[in-house]
């Protein structure tokens, strides 16, 4: 009687342990189950500055975006660690990461300077910014225990990194305009205009105090308005009254102009599309001559003339980063029809590295590239790796490593248009004719998952175009979301698992216009027919034009005769 009594006892408990671990998945809903969350997606939306730790453990990348946030992204799998929601409207417009702490500059309503802990997303502190004019802050470096920043074109601030306390300040003489810094040793470099010729001033890094006289190129013409690009002891910016490129070296007198068509033939657009990409190299610069053409030049340390080494077609976007060996490298993306190409560059000299390429990112399925984000880190064996984060038109954050992409985000859902539900198609019928049903028990349900998990190989073969068909009870469903990106995807409502999505995009649509896709319509058929999901834009900015559409299938419908189609 107890060896009876035993064995009823531990098949009590193997039922009750299989019911506590089948439970969750079965796909009834029971009343208390009513208005329980299910799953949610968390995003972030359109990534616009990023940052990395610079130490070798460096596992966060630290991204803020276009729907006014601030998050941490786990580099290894694309989850996020942390995530601070700024007032709606604010945008970041700087972001700097120094050891644990992660700084950033937003404008809304007024200006924002904000300190946070990288580990956690803790705010450290914030302050209101004074500033005024279309750049209220700009120019933002990290130095030692302090954060300085140019505030309303009229003076530079030195704030304390764990208090934000103002430690000095330093103001412009009348008639100078700083426009950009750049820390060498032990000085701050503020450089601006001055009387329509570009100044220079050094200040001592620790209390604010002007180390020299400044410094004026004199016989030169100022920025006029042209973007400062400030890097290694060294300004240049694009004088467009004669379309040159003007090099000046810090803490000296000696200045010198190189005019483009020197080194590369402009377009019809002239010198209006020529532009200093922001990228940072120690002796070069990246020079936009059109959107679809870049030239590398080399300055001479000497002369400081400028020289082409290396050109660029196609919109490409760069990114650089330091090797452990202090070597400089560049990269440089161009997304294809089919596939992205991540290029590597060692500098000094010159030197092309392997290039990366990359199947699961192309024009097709994600658009052009809008920014690129190198992270350098040392690998176990004491070399340097590179990873970078990639984002494209339809919104979506990659990290591309070994020739692939490890993971991708889908930002466009942080901003959805318009969703339409659509109930699956039935389960093909068996070979008698019969519709498969859902497990009318929950045992014959139970012993069919515990089948599949000791004997996996003998489960049954997933058809990925088949995966999904209604339930049994009609719960199962497909939520189709439009975005702004001019991304459709299409969820399981059950799973949030993406079963399919598209890009939509024309070379018509700029990136100042409205969103492509105006309209969806679910085509609602028959239950054993798929619905049609068509989706509705102007190619043209006027509606007086023809109206052309395109309609995805949510699944193709086999048959033996025919295969329905859908374009």
């Amino acid at each position: 009687v107890s060896t009876q009594s035993t064995g009823a006892s531990q098949s009590t408990m193997l039922v009750v342990t299989l019911l506590a671990l089948f439970m969750a998945p079965s796909v009834a809903m029971f009343q208390d189950q009513a208005g329980s969350v299910d799953w949610y997606r968390s995003n972030i939306g359109r990534v616009t500055h990023a940052g990395f730790q610079k130490h070798r453990n460096s596992k966060l990348g630290f991204v803020a975006t276009e729907s006014s946030m601030v998050a941490a992204i786990r580099l290894s799998d694309g989850s996020v660690e942390w995530r601070q929601p700024l007032p709606e409207g604010e945008r970041v417009t700087e972001l700097v990461v120094g050891g644990r702490s992660l700084f950033t500059v937003s404008v809304g309503s007024d200006t924002r300077l904000r300190m946070w802990n990288n580990v956690d997303g803790a705010l450290a502190w914030e302050h209101a910014a004074d500033g005024t004019g279309a750049n209220p802050v700009s120019a933002v470096i990290s130095e030692g225990n302090g954060v300085a920043a140019i505030i309303g074109g009229e003076r530079v601030e030195m704030r304390s990194i764990s208090t934000g306390r103002v430690i000095w300040t330093w103001s412009a003489e009348e008639g100078t305009s700083p426009l950009g810094l750049h820390i060498s040793e032990d000085k701050i470099y503020v450089v601006g205009e001055s009387l329509g010729s570009l100044a220079s001033v050094a200040l001592d890094a620790s209390t604010g105090a002007a180390k020299q006289s400044s410094t004026v190129a004199k016989g030169t013409v100022s920025p006029g308005g042209s973007p400062v690009h400030m890097f290694h002891g060294l300004v240049a910016y694009v004088d467009r009254s004669s379309c040159s490129v003007v090099v000046h070296q810090l803490g000296s007198d000696s200045v010198e102009s190189t005019k483009v068509e020197s080194f590369q033939t402009l377009d019809s657009s002239g010198c209006e599309g020529v532009n200093i990409n922001p990228t940072r190299l120690p002796g070069h610069l990246l020079i936009e001559t059109s959107a679809a053409s870049t030239v590398m030049v080399q300055v001479d340390k000497s002369s400081l003339a400028v020289h082409k080494i290396h050109g660029f077609a196609g919109k490409i976007a760069f990114s650089s980063g330091t090797a452990n060996d202090g070597q400089h490298l560049l990269a440089a993306m161009d997304v294809q029809k089919e596939g992205a190409s991540l290029s590597l560059f060692g500098l000094g000299p010159l030197e092309s590295l392997p290039t990366t390429v990359c199947t699961q990112v192309s024009l097709k399925e994600n658009g052009a590239v809008q920014n690129l984000f190198l992270n350098t880190y040392t690998k176990t064996n004491g070399m340097t790796g590179t990873r970078a984060l990639v984002v494209t038109r339809d919104d979506s954050l990659t990290l591309i490593q070994n020739n692939e992409a490890t993971w991708q985000r889908p930002e466009a859902l942080a901003k959805i248009r318009q969703v339409e539900f659509a109930v699956p198609p039935v389960a093909a019928l068996d070979d008698q004719g019969n519709m498969p049903l859902v497990p009318e028990s929950l045992l014959q349900e139970l012993v069919g998952r515990v089948s599949a998990l000791l004997n996996p190989s003998k489960a049954e073969s997933v058809d990925d175009d088949n995966h999904l068909t209604s339930d049994k009870f009609g719960f199962r469903r497909i939520a189709i979301a439009m975005t702004d990106a001019g991304k459709v995807l299409a969820l399981n409502t059950q799973t949030s698992e993406i079963l399919w999505s598209r890009f939509y995009d024309t070379e018509s649509h700029s990136e100042s216009s409205t969103p492509l896709l105006k309209k969806m319509v679910m085509l609602r058929n028959s239950r054993e027919v798929p619905p049609e999901l068509s989706l509705i834009h102007i190619s043209e900015p006027t509606r007086l034009l023809s109206i052309s559409y395109a309609v995805f299938c949510l699944k193709k419908k086999k048959k033996k005769s025919k295969e329905a189609e859908c374009t």
